[in-house]
């Protein structure tokens, strides 16, 4: 049965490797107007992730999502 023709998906049943490249494209919080074009332009992804720094941590984790 094509993809297409699917009702529901369990996105569950799924892990970021699945539907991301590596190494992923990832966009800062706040990132300039000229890095965030330049991103848009360099790649053909159709979605980012936004990251920021955990400062408990110092880890980089998940903060939003910007696509196209």
């Amino acid at each position: 049965m094509p993809l297409w023709y699917v009702t529901r998906i369990n996105l569950e049943l799924f892990e970021a490797g699945d539907v991301m490249s590596h190494p992923v494209t990832t966009i800062a919080t706040r990132p300039s107007v000229y890095s965030l074009a330049r991103v848009l332009l360099d790649t053909h992804h159709s979605g980012f992730p936004v990251t920021q720094i955990n400062h408990d941590t110092g880890n980089e984790v998940a903060h939003g999502l910007i696509t196209r």
